[in-house]
Order: structure tokens, then C-alpha cells, then sequence
């Protein structure tokens, strides 16, 4: 849906609630992030509604559920009701950014500034190839034996990657992570820089839910130790796990890894997969609301 460029003068009293090329108005921020998505960056508030994400607020400011979102529009500690109204235009005067103010201005005092807290990025992204996207590691589901059954790994590696898991003795242990190279930087080679395998599944490519969330949390905190920023993975159904509970345990792994971990460097995490596997995205992103939209 493209947004219609229009004059300052037909703005409404909210800048957000925009015309669409069809001349239908809409809020630009309810039109982008989900409810789920926008609950889960601020603290609870007993105040917002949901289901008032989906309501027309029509450009005013009393309608408007990113108020109610962000703030206890609702606190009766306050000592009188008073209603916030956007600031008038005209009343504004002009600021010129390159206007020299003088030095005899009074200062503001000194205060010790709170240090931002740090954020890391949780999405499902479909991509064209998996192996083509740039990151710092890609974190692989394995098995007990480490033998890799992705063709196409195997290919645009020249088998290089499963020449170092050779050099590890069989079977290893559920829940483990083993560390290795991308195959080398070549044309048509792996864009992650390192790979990390967690092994979710037994010899015979059984996948156990329990392995899934112990290799995960090891291999993202492993990525953060070796001060990567940003991961991506592959779904850890091994193409035979029931798909929905891959997800649950995936998912929770990565909340239990942001609950408990004190990462440094991690900036990014990325769950990809191809861009025409619409199952897999749609049980992932439902699974991510479900997960991620508690908060």
C-alpha cells in the first residue's frame, strides 16, 4: 500500500494518520507492527486494549491506542484529568538547525545519563536462498553422527565442512554444539562467516524437543561469546519433526536465552527459511506472537 504525498496544510492532528494512494486513510504504525509485536517492547500495561489495535481512530488523539500502549492514560494518582492535545502548528515557531545561539544561554546541569538498555532483534525472515545471507554464524541442526544431509551445504562448501566434523569421534550427545568454517570464501560458497551445529536429532534423524532448546541457548550464547552480532538459523525440524512443536521449542529456547543470558555483542537473531515455504513461515510467525507477545 503506498502513501499519498500531500501538503502540510492537510495534515489531520495526528502526522501518523496518513492517506493511502486510494485516498483512505489509515494509521501508519497499526498499518506496520502488530499488537503483539508493539506490546512486547514496553512493560505491561493493564491500560491498553488489543483489540482497540484494530479500531479506526479516525486521526484523533483521544482514539488513539498508541497512547494507551505507552502510557497509564488512566492513572487516578493524578491530581486533576486533563487532556493532551497535539500542539498547533502555527503556535510553533520556526527552528533553523544552523542558527547560532548564544553562548550566555543558560546550561542545563550535568546528570548522570542512564545507560540504554540493549536490544536484540528476534524476526522470521523467508529469503531466497539460506545459504546466501550474510551473518556472523548460522547455527545448523545436526545429528548424533554429525553427518550433514543437505546436498547444497555440502556442494557450496566442496565438502569442507563435513571434513572437519569427520574429524569428531561418533555418536555425540544430544544437546551438544560443534564449531566449524564456512567451507571458504568463494563464489557460491556459505555468506555466513562460521557455523555453528547443534545436534537436535539422534543417528537415525529422530528430532528431540529437549535437544532443540539446550543447543540453541549453547550455540547463541556461544555466537555472543565469540562476539558475533548477528545469527541466523535454519527451522530444526531436520525436514521430519512436527513443525509446530519445532517452533514452540525454538522459540522458547531463544526467549530463555534473552531471559537468562547477559549477551554483550548479540544484536541480531534471525530464524530463516525460503521465501516459498509458506507453512513453515506462517507456523513460525504465529508461534513468535504466541511466545513474544506475552510481555
Amino acid at each position: 500500500m503506498k502513501i499519498k504525498l500531500q501538503s502540510i496544510e492537510d495534515a489531520c492532528d495526528c502526522p501518523f494518520y496518513v492517506l493511502s494512494s486510494k485516498s483512505k486513510r489509515f494509521c501508519f504504525i497499526k498499518q506496520n507492527m502488530s499488537p503483539a509485536q508493539s506490546m512486547a517492547l514496553v512493560e505491561e500495561n493493564q491500560d491498553f486494549d488489543p483489540l482497540s489495535w484494530n479500531e479506526d481512530c479516525q486521526g484523533k488523539f483521544e482514539n488513539c491506542a498508541i497512547v494507551s500502549l505507552l502510557y497509564n492514560v488512566k492513572d487516578i494518582s493524578s491530581p486533576k484529568e486533563e487532556i493532551i492535545a497535539p500542539p498547533d502548528l502555527e503556535s510553533i515557531e520556526d527552528y533553523n538547525p544552523f542558527e547560532e545561539y548564544s553562548e550566555e544561554e543558560d546550561e542545563p546541569e550535568e546528570t548522570e545519563e542512564a545507560e540504554p538498555e540493549d536490544l536484540i532483534f528476534v524476526k522470521i525472515v523467508g529469503v531466497d536462498n539460506v545459504y546466501s545471507v550474510k551473518a556472523d554464524a548460522l547455527i545448523y541442526p545436526n545429528n548424533q553422527i554429525l553427518q550433514i544431509d543437505d546436498d547444497e551445504l555440502n556442494r557450496r562448501s566442496y565438502n569442507k565442512i563435513q571434513d572437519e566434523l569427520d574429524k569428531i569421534a561418533p555418536p555425540v550427545s544430544l544437546g551438544t554444539v560443534f564449531q566449524t568454517g564456512n567451507g571458504g570464501d568463494h563464489k557460491g560458497g556459505i555468506k555466513a562467516k562460521k557455523i555453528y551445529h547443534a545436534v537436535v536429532a539422534t543417528q537415525s534423524r529422530l528430532v528431540n524437543e529437549t535437544a532443540i532448546i539446550k543447543s540453541v541457548v549453547k550455540s547463541l550464547t556461544q555466537a555472543d561469546e565469540d562476539g558475533c552480532e548477528t545469527v541466523v538459523m535454519l527451522p530444526m525440524d531436520c525436514g521430519t519433526f512436527d513443525l509446530h512443536a519445532t517452533a514452540y521449542a525454538q522459540l522458547n529456547a531463544i526467549y530463555k536465552f534473552l531471559e537468562t543470558v547477559n549477551a554483550k555483542n548479540l544484536k541480531n537473531i534471525f530464524i530463516i527459511t525460503t521465501k516459498n515455504d509458506k507453512v513453515t513461515l506462517d507456523i513460525f510467525n504465529e508461534k513468535f506472537d504466541r511466545i513474544f507477545g506475552e510481555e
